[in-house]
């Protein structure tokens, strides 16, 4: 791997997990459907963007209902239980939960 490809993914490392001290810090005072709001509204202009710049064609009238309902089932669901989780734990509790996630995606895909 290249030098170049170490620093992303500690770049990438790095706003992961400094997310969910935002998170705890914004929960109490954005709401908990507030701070998901935001998280979801980043990462949604984070993403148009990117296809705009690699000029992707989202197909938004064909697609927006499996749009809908793959961001509500994969990113809106859990940002609110984070947030929700946010008023009540501490912030490396949040970032070792998440960091189970895909222990419990192989656990779940496995039964």
């Amino acid at each position: 791997m290249k030098l170049i490809h170490w620093i992303i993914l500690i770049f990438l490392s790095i706003i992961s997990g400094s997310s969910f001290i935002f998170t705890r810090t914004l929960a109490p005072v954005l709401g908990v459907i507030g701070t998901a709001d935001f998280r979801l509204f980043l990462a949604g202009i984070s993403l148009v963007i990117y296809a705009i710049l690699i000029k992707f064609d989202l197909q938004w009238k064909q697609n927006w209902k499996l749009y809908f309902g793959i961001g509500i089932v994969n990113s809106g669901l859990p940002f609110l239980f984070y947030s929700f989780s946010a008023l009540h734990l501490p912030a490396a509790y949040l970032a070792i939960i998440n960091a189970s996630s895909p222990l419990f995606g192989a656990l779940f895909s496995a039964i």
